[in-house]
């Protein structure tokens, strides 16, 4: 049975190259995302894939950690690029792309931008915009932050950081948010202090389906932001999380 379930594979997957020869390198790519890495990670890749195949349309299917690894699961999605959430998904495969860490966002000049190592005692002096999920990691430590005696103000919660960093920038409060989510030129007017320290650091992956196999348009788009990750698939090797 093993036998005949990779001859089939390979049947499926020659009669999907030759798909793409016979028309001309068309078809559909999904890819289950978060938005983040949607909005920050991925248009220049997919700028350059849709120059190199015009021909093929691309779908970004945005949503929570959670959404993107239903839809992986499901057959909704190609591939999916996140963090994943905690748990075992035996029918997936996962390949390390990158890691997330926090920053707080600061008008120049604030009084955070003097502090050597940010503390979260430093933090609750001020009023703090965030994501939405993290409003969840803080109700965790609430008891800590309790017993020393610490505050947290959120005046506001969002799911997209350039709306947070719109209202840092009003002066409404501080923000804690991605680091890709900066860019010291486009945000030359805010400071982004490292608070890796303070929060967890967060693995993107890769996740593919573990008895599938990428087309060909797939993994070109794959190697354009993530060339390890595209050559491990393509040698059929084991990710590093599963």
């Amino acid at each position: 049975m093993p036998l005949a379930e990779r001859m089939l594979d390979t049947h499926h997957q020659m009669q999907g190259v030759a798909r793409d020869y016979a028309t001309g390198a068309s078809g559909e790519i999904t890819v289950a995302t978060m938005h983040a890495h949607a909005r920050y990670i991925l248009p220049g890749p997919i700028a350059n894939f849709v120059q190199d195949f015009p021909l093929v349309r691309l779908r970004l299917r945005q949503g929570s950690r959670a959404d993107v690894i239903r839809w992986l699961s499901c057959g909704e999605a190609d591939f999916s690029l996140s963090s994943v959430p905690e748990g075992a998904f035996s029918d997936l495969q996962f390949h390390h792309c990158y890691d997330v860490h926090r920053v707080v966002l600061t008008p120049k000049g604030h009084p955070l931008t003097n502090c050597k190592r940010l503390t979260l005692e430093d933090l609750v002096q001020y009023p703090i915009i965030t994501y939405d999920h993290l409003l969840q990691v803080w109700e965790v430590a609430g008891h800590e932050l309790e017993r020393r005696g610490l505050r947290p103000n959120f005046v506001l919660s969002a799911v997209d950081a350039d709306i947070m960093k719109t209202y840092v920038r009003s002066g409404l409060g501080i923000g804690i948010i991605s680091n890709i989510a900066y860019d010291s030129e486009m945000d030359a007017d805010l400071e982004a202090l490292d608070a890796r320290h303070l929060f967890w650091t967060a693995p993107v992956q890769v996740g593919v389906r573990r008895h599938d196999k990428l087309s060909p348009h797939a993994l070109h788009l794959v190697g354009l932001f993530a060339p390890a990750v595209q050559r491990a698939l393509q040698l059929g090797g084991r990710s590093l999380t599963t």
